[in-house]
């Protein structure tokens, strides 16, 4: 697991990057110190862990 830590919009304008994510892609910052915190996150609440800036492009 990893941070989410950016969105990146219409960066696989493919046939094939808009039928997987819409054009989509996502860069992760892998944080070693906190990955087994994240994997427990996810595998038992569904949480994944997002940058503010993330956070605030999805208004969640």
């Amino acid at each position: 697991m990893s941070t989410t830590r950016r969105l990146n919009w219409l960066a696989d304008t493919s046939k094939k990057g808009f039928a997987q994510s819409w054009g989509m892609m996502v860069n992760y910052l892998y944080d070693l110190d906190h990955l087994e915190a994240n994997i427990e996150n996810y595998t038992r609440d569904g949480k994944i862990d997002t940058s503010s800036a993330v956070r605030k492009q999805a208004r969640v």
